[in-house]
């Protein structure tokens, strides 16, 4: 299972239209995969630049769990779909970006996303 943060104004993207997100919520995901928000301590305001509730920290955590089988395709069809939904997410104000072990790293290609999940497997396997 790989652990990210996506930035709060993609949460109601990821998670695709729902109106409200709670953690521990799953949802299934192109790529063989599942999301889950992870239960964290948050609070809830409204954002007049989204008109929805928003969460006081600008990044929530996300687990990401693929498919035993066909992984690689998996990591692929994933990451252009997270890739597609962060885009939308931002309404192109700006460069979409995720957390990943306390880094905010920059997304300018689906691939930027298959190369940490790759990175990520990779540490769990050894880790």
């Amino acid at each position: 299972m790989i652990e990210i943060e996506v930035p709060i104004y993609a949460l109601f993207a990821v998670f695709e239209g729902k109106k409200t997100v709670s953690g521990g919520e799953v949802h299934e995901v192109p790529g063989v995969a599942t999301i889950q928000l992870a239960p964290s301590r948050v609070e809830r305001r409204y954002s007049p630049d989204y008109g929805v509730q928003a969460h006081v920290l600008p990044h929530l955590p996300i687990l990401i769990e693929f498919a035993k089988v066909g992984k690689d395709v998996a990591i692929g069809v994933f990451s252009a779909w997270l890739y597609d939904r962060l885009k939308s997410g931002s309404r192109g104000k700006l460069t979409p970006t995720i957390r990943i072990n306390q880094k905010t790293i920059e997304i300018t290609t689906p691939e930027d996303i298959v190369k940490i999940c790759e990175e990520s497997i990779e540490i769990d396997r050894k880790g």
